[in-house]
């Protein structure tokens, strides 16, 4: 058939790809390779206890400060201290792009810090011939930085990190996130240094945390005076006021980590209608800017009977949550829009968004969403099933019944979904990959060539991966598993990633046929609910594990982030094995 091929003329062409963009060293006089995240890498390990990610403009004069005090605070804290400089080059520094092309095409060559330096101290001369000047002072290979600057090879990664700084509702520089918190401006020294020790003391020098040990955490009481307390005075609630467990949410309407919590809550009440009483608490985070108004657009709804109608489109339309696609939502609910209209422009019920903004500032909310399950505190998103085994617990305990386990085991957390390898094979190696991402070939070819390194003994787990910027990438992810039932991941894979238009369902059955999959059993398959809790599960780690780029690959307790040379993932295997075979001999006693 058109379109088909082998699974071992497809690892051909992987490996190909990987001997183009992978296996060159560092130091190879060759044209710069293909964009890859992990360029933007600044300094220190990949297991660093802090990590500092910098959104950065290199015509902001604001950017330049905070950039030299975070080399006073790498020299202080070589080992433990990780930073990123993201790409964020504002319109209205009209020479910035080109910049950042060129920080990118001397991260290329192993000089990011060294090019950054020059071009923070030299923000008035940013043309392209000043750029090309300061190659020449840092001896880079001038062909190769030539062709990265005429080609623009580096564009598309400074898109992609346009696209997830507005993804985020960051609109100016530099924005730093510190182990997952947000400083917005320039910081002091005095204030980073601050921020880092507090992180140190916490961290306790582990940045990496174990999934399964994240599905045991949060889960203290805040005692029942407390929760009694955010029991009272709610602006919208669901199900019985007999209902034995009473989950209190902590909320906001912009936030994507909200957005993946909406259907699987959802989902709870329906299955457990009498047993679930759902309270909402508004708590729009302060740098996403349209939150504010559209929780108040949801009380105004609320006012006239339609909060949950309004809930559910607020949370389909994130990305349009403006005072006109508000607006017309109220239309849409055929609500009284004039009165609707005077509650946003007087703030009505901008009083009682402030009253559970601060219940859950003296609750130590400080991110979204969070909940309290009969005053049990749980943060981030959660699946069905989590839920599910959580609110049976408590129902078992509230009717009195014995329980010996107070903290949730999420069921199912492994998919368990192999690509390569079997569960024979010794290394397990867990890729999270968005095969929507333009890096998305690069990071196929990368797992062909380890697993080629080490024939049978690597088993490679899948995981979905989605980007907040892909919006096809959840469909995608759908096509993967369904068409790996029929064990055609591989080829489906590379469909879809050389896709140059979004998917939607038509086009991702045309690509199933091209690809040689069986029509009616692929259509089964990609409606499969359990593909829907595969992937729920996924986002859940994904979040646990504060992934936000990909590829993401796990090996034994290694962490790598981006495409990083083959020989990083080869140490980390290496590793295994010697762990593997320490274990075996500590088990038979010798």
């Amino acid at each position: 058939m058109k379109g088909e091929r082998s699974t071992s003329q497809f690892v051909a062409g992987m490996i190909m790809i990987a001997g183009a963009v992978l296996a060159l060293p560092s130091h190879a006089k060759t044209a710069s390779p293909a964009p890859s995240a992990a360029l933007e890498i600044l300094t220190g390990p990949a297991d660093a206890a802090v990590s500092i990610v910098v959104f950065s403009d290199y015509s902001c004069p604001y950017s330049s400060q905070l950039y030299f005090q975070l080399e006073a605070l790498e020299k202080k804290y070589p080992a433990q201290l990780r930073a990123m400089l993201k790409q964020l080059p504002l319109e209205i520094h009209p020479q910035s792009p080109l910049a950042h092309e060129a920080a990118l095409a001397a991260a290329a060559q192993g000089k990011l810090g060294a090019m950054s330096e020059l071009l923070f101290a030299n923000q008035k001369r940013l043309d392209r011939d000043s750029l090309l000047a300061y190659a020449r002072q840092l001896h880079l290979d001038m062909p190769a930085f030539r062709q990265a600057m005429d080609s623009h090879l580096y564009r598309p990664l400074v898109e992609e990190d346009l696209l997830e700084a507005r993804a985020l509702g960051i609109d100016s520089t530099p924005t730093i996130f510190l182990n997952g918190h947000r400083l917005d401006g320039f910081q002091s020294l005095e204030v980073l240094d601050k921020e880092v020790a507090q992180e140190l003391v916490k961290q306790n020098d582990a940045q990496t945390i174990d999934a399964s040990a994240a599905g045991e955490e949060n889960n203290e009481s805040i005692g029942q005076a407390l929760f009694d307390k955010l029991k009272e005075s709610v602006s919208a609630v669901r199900g019985p006021a007999t209902a034995p467990v009473t989950i209190v949410e902590f909320t906001d309407f912009q936030c994507p980590f909200c957005r993946q919590s909406a259907k699987p809550l959802e989902d709870l009440l329906a299955q457990r209608p009498n047993q679930v009483r759902l309270i909402f608490r508004s708590f729009p985070l302060d740098f996403h800017q349209y939150s504010e108004l559209a929780h108040e657009a949801a009380l105004a709804a609320g006012d006239q009977g339609k909060f949950w109608q309004m809930y559910d489109l607020l949370f389909a339309n994130q990305s349009h949550l403006e005072r006109a696609d508000l607006l017309r939502y109220a239309e849409q609910l055929q609500l009284d829009v004039p009165a609707f209209e005077k509650a946003l422009d007087a703030h009505t019920y901008a009083g009682a968004i402030a009253s559970d903004r601060a219940l859950g500032a003296q609750l130590d909310v400080n991110g979204t969403p969070t909940f309290f399950i009969n005053g049990k505190r749980l943060t981030g998103v959660r699946t069905l099933v989590e839920l599910e085994q959580l609110v049976d617990q408590e129902a078992r305990v509230a009717q009195g019944a014995h329980t010996e386990q107070a903290a949730v085991t999420p069921a199912k957390q492994d998919t368990n979904f192999l690509v390569l390898g079997s569960e024979a094979s010794p290394i397990q190696v867990t890729w999270f990959t968005d095969v929507r991402s333009p890096l998305a070939m690069r990071a196929a070819a990368l797992i062909h060539v380890i697993d080629q390194a080490y024939p049978g003994q690597l088993r490679v787990q899948y995981k979905s991966l989605q980007l907040a910027n892909h919006a096809d990438a959840e469909l995608a992810s759908r096509a993967l598993i369904a068409a790996g039932s029929q064990q055609k991941f591989w080829p489906m894979y590379e469909a879809l990633a050389a896709s140059a238009t979004q998917l939607d369902r038509d086009t991702v059955l045309k690509t199933a046929a091209a690809v040689g999959l069986e029509p009616q059993a692929f259509q089964e398959a990609l409606n499969d609910p359990s593909i829907t809790e595969s992937i729920e599960r996924d986002q859940a780690e994904v979040y646990r594990r504060a992934i936000t780029g990909t590829p993401a690959i796990f090996i034994g307790g290694v962490r790598i982030d981006g495409l990083q040379p083959d020989r990083v993932y080869k140490s980390a295997i290496d590793a295994a094995f010697a762990a593997r075979g320490e274990a075996q001999t500590a088990a038979s006693g010798r």
